[in-house]
């Protein structure tokens, strides 16, 4: 717990310094646009802030919480080697996810990665599997293709023929 603890405010840290360079780091680019460009790189950041200190409230709470129940000491190191083992495997699949994206296109490691995620988080339903890599994959390909004009990676050889018969849905 103080380990979350101490990242959380580590990222406060960060994200003070990176709020304090966008808003008085830039010059002074609010003469054409009462917004400006800084609104909503300004807003995440003040969010990211808010729950980051959030997080260390709760934090702080449980850690009280359990200290008195007399088990901050029994369960504090209880599951560390099983989530080091599945961080390990996430940053695994996201490296492979991120090698096979360019090679296979978006449209076909993206449900690969997530049903890959979804089993490592325990979800052992392969209809759910199917249907959230599925469903995920079309609305963000949507989202970034359609919405945001962000051009996806479509792979080489048959995958790319293969996303652009999908572009043409």
């Amino acid at each position: 717990m103080a380990g979350d603890i101490a990242v959380c405010a580590l990222l406060i840290l960060f994200c003070l310094f990176c709020l304090f360079n966008l808003m008085f780091g830039m010059g002074n680019v609010m003469d054409y646009d009462p917004m400006g460009p800084r609104a909503w790189p300004v807003f995440l950041l003040v969010l990211l802030i808010a729950l980051l200190a959030l997080n260390i409230f709760l934090s702080l709470r449980a850690a009280r919480r359990q200290t008195a129940a007399g088990e901050a000491a029994r369960t504090e190191h209880a599951g560390d080697g099983r989530k080091l083992q599945k961080l390990a495997w996430s940053a695994l699949g996201m490296f492979v996810y991120i090698t096979l994206m360019d090679k296979i296109g978006f449209v076909f490691s993206t449900p690969l990665f997530v049903a890959y995620y979804m089993t490592l988080l325990g979800n052992r339903s392969w209809k759910m599997r199917l249907l959230t890599a599925a469903l995920s994959t079309a609305a963000l390909y949507i989202l970034f293709s359609r919405f945001l004009q962000v051009p996806l990676p479509r792979g080489y050889g048959i995958f790319r023929d293969l996303s652009l018969f999908f572009e043409t849905l």
